[in-house]
């Protein structure tokens, strides 16, 4: 008999028969410029002129390495809460996560409910992060598994001060 040793990822089941199998490009803007968060508490917007960028990670709660990275989100260094928007690609988010998100200490972040979001951000697996700067031009597209890789990101796109260097815990 055959084991699995581990899963890598998990592929999202797709509303359509599109065929996606890669990101957005490089360069493009990301389809959605104004989400709100799934307790509807916050919109958020990827407007002209703003200050600053993002990495927007899609993650769902079913996904065994999206766990893993959900669950040391709750220890991550302030530079990547302040950059990072988590998009859920579960439904009904509020009524079946609402604890999971506290207990993880998932609530200092926006969290977006994406599964609707899913097909035109062109995610066929997960955990996928996009980094878009503050107009919502992709950056950078990746399939991550880590806060370390996620840290990495801000620190190559947007730098950090060295006075806010601070030790992931995974």
């Amino acid at each position: 008999m055959i084991r699995q040793i581990g899963v890598v990822t998990q592929r999202i089941p797709k509303k359509t028969d599109s065929g996606v199998t890669s990101p957005l490009p490089t360069g493009t803007t990301i389809p959605v410029r104004e989400v709100v968060t799934y307790d509807g508490g916050t919109t958020l917007t990827f407007a002209p002129g703003q200050a600053g960028g993002s990495l927007l990670l899609f993650v769902s709660f079913s996904c065994p390495v999206c766990k893993q990275l959900l669950r040391q989100l709750g220890a991550a260094p302030a530079h990547l809460r302040d950059r990072l928007a988590l998009f859920l690609l579960d439904t009904d988010v509020g009524k079946r996560y609402a604890h999971k998100i506290d207990r993880l200490g998932l609530t200092p972040y926006p969290i977006v409910e994406a599964y609707e979001l899913s097909a035109a951000f062109r995610i066929w697996r997960a955990p996928f992060v996009y980094v878009v700067d503050g107009e919502g031009t992709v950056l950078d597209a990746f399939a991550v598994a880590s806060t370390t890789e996620l840290v990495a990101l801000v620190r190559q796109h947007f730098g950090v001060p060295a006075e806010r260097e601070e030790r992931v815990h995974v």
